[in-house]
């Protein structure tokens, strides 16, 4: 089982930040910064921060909703390098209900995500899709493994909202 959890003002910050405007980019993207906990019958990752991409560092490319260039994948790795941080690359799909990875989502995700673990270290990494009430997500325990579905995400505030991923309800 995998089970990701966030604080509420993590969550409304990131979410803020999902649903500004960008010149160009019709999707904004970010990255989770997190710890993990691993245990014989599950796998807890505790989002420490949220990483915003700046507008500089989109590209233009009007073949999907946000691409992000080198220097934005370079920073993050640099930080999860220095902090063995795992990485998570958020986005948001502003419609209500289950949110589903994208053909685009996964072709990324599969060329991105794995090759996060080239900076060493055990932390596992992975990407997830909000929605305006929901959420999905993969998680990569090794370069070369197949990803693994979250779970279970929580929302750590008051009031307490837990959910198994996909299912709706956690705004």
């Amino acid at each position: 089982m995998i089970h990701v959890k966030l604080t509420k003002l993590l969550f409304d910050t990131m979410r803020a930040d999902l649903l500004r405007p960008h010149p160009f980019a019709h999707e904004r993207v970010g990255f989770i910064l997190a710890k993990k906990e691993q245990t014989d019958d599950a796998l807890t990752i505790f989002a420490t921060s949220y990483q915003p991409i700046p507008d500089g560092q989109y590209v233009n490319d009007p073949n999907v909703g946000a691409k992000i260039g080198a220097e934005a994948l370079r920073g993050i790795m640099q930080k999860a390098y220095q902090s063995k941080d795992c990485i998570l690359h958020v986005h948001l799909h502003e419609h209500s209900g289950p949110p589903r990875f994208s053909k685009t989502d996964l072709f990324g995700y599969n060329q991105m995500i794995p090759a996060f673990h080239n900076i060493g270290g055990a932390a596992v990494h992975g990407g997830m899709v909000f929605s305006f009430d929901s959420a999905i997500g993969l998680i990569w325990t090794s370069k070369d493994g197949e990803p693994v579905p979250v779970n279970k995400l929580s929302i750590v505030g008051y009031p307490l909202q837990i959910q198994k991923t996909g299912v709706g309800g956690y705004v």
